[in-house]
C-alpha cells in the first residue's frame, strides 16, 4: 500500500490550482504527483485526467524513478499563492532548486471528470543542492509568504548564512537582503526551527515572521534593505511560563476569532490547568495583549495532550464556506481541531 510511506502520505495537501475557489487535492505516489478535484453532486473526488481524456494526469518529473522519494525533496512540495490571484501554484525544491509549476485546468471529459495540465514556468531557483540546502534542517526551514501590498510571493529559508529571503517575480526568483544575524539554523533549538512560520498578525496584508524561543515568542518584520528586524517581544511571559518550546513550537498558530481583522497567535502551554493561550499584537505592536489565559487541549487526565502524538494534531480550521491557506493564515469562524487518545480527529466548536 503505496500511500503508508512517509514519502507519499505527507505530501497530502489542499489549495486552488484553478483560481475557482474550491480547493483541490494532491498527493505523490512513486509514479509522480496526482491531482483530485471534488465533485459536489457525486460526494467524491475525482482524479484529473490529461487534456485528452484518456489517462490519468500524473506530474512524473516527481516520481520515485526521478529521485523524489528522499525526504529532501518530497517534504519540500507545497502549493503556494505565489501571485495576488486566487490560483496558487506547486513550488518544489528539486536538486537544481526551487521549481515551480502552474496548473491549467481543461473541459470535463463526457463522462464528467476533469481534466488539466502542467506546465514548468520557473527551474533552477535558489536552495539548490549546490548550495548545501539538500541537508537538514536547511530545507525543512522554507517558508511562503507575503510581505507587501502587490501580493507578490516570498519565501524564507534558514541555512548556514541565516535567512536568505526571495520574492516572485512572475517568471523566477528575486533576491532580498539576508539576514545574517540569525545564524546557522544548526546552531538553534529544533523547536525553534519547527515554530518558525510566516503569519498575518495585524489588519494589514504583509506577513510576519514568528519565531518561538526559550524566551518567549518574536515577532519580526521585513524591512526593505535591512532584512528580517524583530518589532513584538513576550516581554510578560505569555508564553514562557509553563511552555515547553517544543509543545509550544507545535501547537503554534493563528486564527481570526472576532470581526476585528486580527488574528489572535495561540499556543498551547503545559500543565494541568494550561492548554490553549492566546494574544493578539499589543496598539504599540511591540509585544503581546493577553487574550485568554487558557483553553481546551490541557494535560488533565483522560485527555493527556501532553503526549505529542495528541498536541500534534491540534489545529484550527474556518468553519464556513471561506477557503484556507494554512494553519498560519486562516479565514473568519475558526474551530479547534484535535485527536484525543482512542478516536478520530474531532472539532471541539467554540
Amino acid at each position: 500500500m503505496p500511500w503508508l510511506r512517509p514519502a507519499n502520505f505527507k505530501t497530502i495537501q489542499t489549495g486552488d490550482l484553478d483560481g475557482d475557489g474550491i480547493d483541490d487535492l494532491i498527493g505523490r505516489d512513486g509514479t509522480g504527483l496526482h491531482v483530485f478535484m471534488y465533485n459536489a453532486a457525486f460526494g467524491a473526488w475525482k482524479p484529473v485526467l490529461t487534456p485528452q481524456g484518456g489517462d490519468e494526469l500524473v506530474l512524473g518529473d516527481l516520481s520515485d524513478a526521478k529521485g523524489w522519494d528522499a525526504p529532501q525533496y518530497y517534504e519540500t512540495i507545497k502549493l503556494a499563492r505565489l501571485e495576488a490571484t486566487a490560483a496558487m501554484k506547486l513550488v518544489v525544491r528539486a536538486p537544481s532548486g526551487l521549481t515551480v509549476y502552474q496548473f491549467t485546468r481543461g473541459p470535463d471529459t463526457a463522462s464528467g471528470f476533469p481534466t488539466g495540465s502542467w506546465t514548468p514556468v520557473a527551474s533552477g531557483g535558489p536552495f539548490s543542492d549546490a548550495a548545501e540546502w539538500d541537508a537538514a534542517p536547511y530545507y525543512q526551514t522554507l517558508r511562503y509568504g507575503t510581505i507587501d501590498v502587490t501580493g507578490a510571493g516570498i519565501v524564507v529559508g534558514w541555512g548556514s548564512n541565516g535567512l536568505a529571503t526571495f520574492r516572485w517575480n512572475g517568471s523566477g526568483w528575486t533576491p532580498l537582503t539576508a539576514t545574517s544575524s540569525f545564524g546557522d539554523a544548526r546552531s538553534h533549538d529544533p523547536g525553534e526551527l519547527i515554530s518558525a512560520q510566516l503569519a498575518k498578525i495585524d489588519t494589514t496584508s504583509e506577513s510576519k515572521l514568528l519565531l518561538m524561543t526559550s524566551r518567549g515568542l518574536t515577532a519580526f518584520r521585513f524591512v526593505s534593505g535591512a532584512g528580517w528586524e524583530p518589532m513584538a517581544y513576550d516581554s510578560d511571559g505569555v508564553f514562557t511560563t509553563s511552555c515547553d518550546l517544543v509543545t509550544c513550537a507545535h501547537t503554534l498558530q493563528t486564527a481570526t476569532l472576532d470581526n476585528t481583522g486580527v488574528p489572535v497567535i495561540m499556543a498551547k502551554t503545559s500543565g494541568c490547568k494550561g492548554g490553549m493561550v492566546g494574544v493578539k499584537l499589543n496598539s504599540a505592536q511591540n509585544g503581546w495583549q493577553r487574550i485568554f489565559d487558557s483553553g481546551p487541549f490541557d494535560d488533565c487526565s483522560p485527555n493527556d495532550f501532553g503526549d505529542p502524538r495528541n498536541f500534534r494534531s491540534i489545529t484550527v480550521a474556518v468553519s464556513t464556506a471561506t477557503a484556507t491557506e494554512s494553519k498560519s493564515s486562516l479565514g473568519v469562524g475558526p474551530k479547534a481541531f484535535s485527536r484525543i487518545p482512542g478516536t478520530a480527529l474531532h472539532g471541539d466548536g467554540r
